[in-house]
């Protein structure tokens, strides 16, 4: 499995975001990494606000966000 800094790494190195993550256990990884390098992180209450502020950032700015979400469920 892939590290989570190398994975926000590579996020970093092709200027993708905004990052917004729905709330999971299973990103725990990824999101403590963030939060201690003081990546900024969007925090929406579900999936469907996430999706719409990815649509709406992508539709203002042309730069391409990453939602992260759970599929375990």
């Amino acid at each position: 499995m892939i590290e989570a800094k190398d994975f926000v790494k590579e996020l970093m190195k092709n200027n993708l975001g905004p990052l917004i993550e729905v709330p999971c256990s299973l990103l725990s990884p990824i999101i403590n990494f963030m939060l201690e390098k003081g990546i900024p992180l969007e925090t929406p209450a579900n999936e469907a606000i996430g999706m719409g502020l990815a649509a709406g950032h992508y539709l203002a700015t042309g730069k391409i966000p990453v939602v992260m979400m759970q599929n375990s469920g």
